[in-house]
């Protein structure tokens, strides 16, 4: 099941085009159910793969987010399998925009447990959630 709303996209598809004018990158979003929401095509090819997720929070509320485990997997899998691109976890907060790339994150550093959504049902409201540091993101 995924909760992600038309809405949600309208949302990343503004924070892309920031991305685009920063990284100087054309940002193609990708079908549903991808490993991630874009793909950061620069001069002859690909030059990251890249999820976004936009809070209505200052970055600085929480020591951490969650980021799935199943999301993690599937980053750094499209990742290693792509030869070692980016794997961009790009996260807008309402005082600005940080981004970790998962290629450099050690997963055993990272905090892990039972965790998600409170308020929503189905069988991935709750589900094995990485708790990522802020600390470890860095700004755009």
């Amino acid at each position: 099941m995924r909760y992600e709303t038309t809405r949600d996209r309208i949302a990343q598809r503004a924070v892309a085009d920031i991305l685009e004018r920063k990284w100087r990158a054309t940002m193609i979003e990708t079908a549903k159910f991808c490993a991630v929401d874009f793909i950061a095509y620069r001069g002859p090819g690909i030059h990251a793969l890249v999820e976004i997720k936009c809070r209505d929070n200052r970055s600085d509320k929480y020591d951490s987010l969650f980021l799935a485990f199943q999301k993690w997997t599937a980053m750094k899998r499209a990742s290693i399998e792509s030869g070692g691109l980016p794997a961009l976890y790009v996260v807008q907060y309402t005082d600005g925009i940080k981004f970790a790339d998962l290629r450099f994150l050690n997963f055993r550093r990272l905090k892990t447990k039972m965790d998600g959504r409170r308020d929503r049902t189905g069988p991935n409201a709750i589900e094995p959630m990485i708790h990522l540091p802020i600390k470890y993101m860095r700004d755009l």
